[in-house]
């Protein structure tokens, strides 16, 4: 048994999970890349951990690792998979790609701090205006998700912080949003917009998709860590939120009229909010195109199949569906993982906004609001899963990443 292949598969898969690989795909690829290397292997993975012992028992080598969850990058994923793709296919051996592995990890991301601070600011003002906020809203949205940004930034450096940043964002969202709706006389469905939206890029809707994908493909373990991780996220911001309304709410606000955002707004929204997100994952430049066209794609699918469906919850699974389809034709096209496609792809879709309703309807007392629409989100979450499934037996990945 290869201590160098251990090592090789054990330092890939802890790269994997770093950037938010889902189970189901991590542990079919250690499998195959350990299968061609001559290795029996049982893996098992969480959010925060991964198992594998190496061997037939009793004479298992086991390996366990505790993983500090990090952000996605799917330029370094690409990376991975070409290493993962040359090992496999013996054009490197294991002590080479170990040492690309590390020069990969080791290597700073594509965009900067200033990127993602920015680039999170205008996701947050496409989202406003893609949510029917006035020209007003969308640049409030714009300044205060800069403030947000900033926040998350320093919390990078600060272990402490880290852990209540999302409940600071929501504060500072809420009591800026009743202070911002006193001076321009903002009603209270306007006041919420603002929140939400100054909110919305930290919401946990991805996180709940990729749950409920693992749990969905048995992966219970990683789904379930996952899905309550999620509820906690959200239920930090909500908190947050609650109390800084709460705060602000001592301030008189004089009914307003805003101005309604022209068409060409909505249009740029739509065309801007795909390149947001292709650098707040960190894609590469040269996939920021396909990135465009797969994102709008499935949000023209998921209009498309509200309409057919007569049910907009329903009609995000073809929206999912056709992001899905493309993000596997262009896997076996390019021979890159599906992930760089399907997951900026699916964020105009995720259920993240829906699940903050539920939850502050509750907080104001609106039981039955608040149900029904947590029940929304939970409806959008499996209605997302099941397009992407779909997608994956209609036309099947090349392989496990």
């Amino acid at each position: 048994m290869s201590d160098d292949a251990i090592r090789f598969l054990t330092r890939l898969g802890q790269a994997l999970n770093t950037y938010g690989t889902p189970a189901h795909r991590l542990e079919d690829a250690l499998r195959a890349c350990a299968d061609a290397l001559g290795l029996e292997a049982q893996v098992f993975s969480t959010p925060t951990s991964l198992h594998a012992a190496f061997g037939t028992p009793p004479n298992q080598r086991p390996v366990l690792l505790r993983i500090e969850p990090g952000d996605a990058n799917l330029e370094k994923l690409v990376d991975l998979d070409r290493v993962f793709n040359d090992v496999c296919l013996k054009r490197l051996d294991v002590a080479a790609g170990l040492e690309v592995i590390d020069a990969i990890l080791a290597r700073r991301p594509r965009y900067g701090q200033v990127w993602q601070v920015g680039m999170l600011s205008l996701a947050s003002a496409c989202a406003a205006t893609l949510l029917g906020g006035a020209v007003e809203v969308v640049l409030l949205v714009l300044v205060n998700s800069l403030v947000v940004g900033l926040l998350l930034l320093i919390s990078r450096a600060n272990r402490h912080l880290s852990r209540v940043v999302e409940f600071a964002a929501g504060a500072f969202a809420g009591s800026v949003a009743q202070i911002e709706a006193s001076i321009f006389g903002f009603d209270h469905a306007t006041t919420f917009l603002v929140t939400l939206a100054t909110v919305i890029v930290i919401l946990p809707g991805l996180t709940v998709t990729v749950a409920a994908t693992e749990l969905a493909t048995r992966n219970l373990v990683s789904g379930t860590a996952r899905l309550m991780g999620a509820g906690m996220i959200l239920m930090s911001v909500v908190f947050g939120v609650a109390i800084g309304l709460r705060l602000g709410s001592v301030l008189e606000v004089t009914p307003g009229e805003v101005t309604e955002a022209p068409t060409w707004m909505w249009i740029l929204a739509l065309l801007l909010a795909p390149v947001s997100f292709g650098v707040l994952f960190q894609a590469r430049p040269r996939d920021l195109a396909l990135i465009s066209v797969t994102c709008i794609a499935g949000f023209g699918g998921a209009r498309l199949g509200a309409v057919l469906f007569d049910f907009a919850e329903l009609g995000v699974g073809l929206g999912a569906f056709v992001v899905g389809a493309a993000a596997n034709v262009y896997a076996r096209w390019r021979d890159r993982p599906a992930v760089v496609l399907s997951v900026p792809g699916i964020m105009l879709l995720v259920p993240g906004a829906v699940g903050f309703r539920g939850i502050t309807a509750l907080l104001e007392q609106d039981a039955v609001g608040g149900v029904q629409t947590i029940f929304s989100m939970l409806v959008v979450a499996a209605s997302l899963v099941g397009g992407l499934l779909i997608a994956n037996a209609t036309v099947p990945p090349r392989k496990a990443l």
